[in-house]
């Protein structure tokens, strides 16, 4: 699990994403990503001018089923594939892309949290 800025509700307002954030966008959505309506928090007395207030988690939940212990003990390539196909795209990413299009969260936090992951 991670965690996200939240926008702050006092100072929320719609916004044309930059370049790179629909770039991004495309890849976790394809085309669906031009008619998502996205916020960001513009900065107010209340948030401190950061345009976010509080923090969220984002998460994947992998349940260890017998398919996947017998992976394991074949080894990490074999479980990496099975938790995969468990996981079937509920991924934290995926939740994160969908606390953006909720407009909790930014495309920009939703891609820090994403470069968390990769590493």
């Amino acid at each position: 699990q991670r965690l996200v800025r939240v926008i702050c509700p006092a100072c929320k307002t719609t916004y044309t994403p930059e370049p790179i954030e629909t770039v991004w966008l495309r890849q976790e959505l394809g085309e669906a990503a031009g008619s998502a309506a996205l916020s960001h928090g513009r900065g107010c007395s209340q948030c401190n001018m950061s345009g976010y207030a509080g923090r969220e988690a984002v998460y994947e939940l992998l349940e260890m089923t017998p398919v996947l212990a017998d992976a394991l003990n074949k080894g990490n390539a074999e479980f990496s594939r099975a938790a995969r196909l468990q996981l079937a795209g509920k991924t934290m990413r995926s939740h994160a892309v969908a606390r953006v299009l909720a407009g909790d969260t930014t495309v920009a936090e939703a891609m820090r949290v994403s470069a968390q992951i990769d590493e």
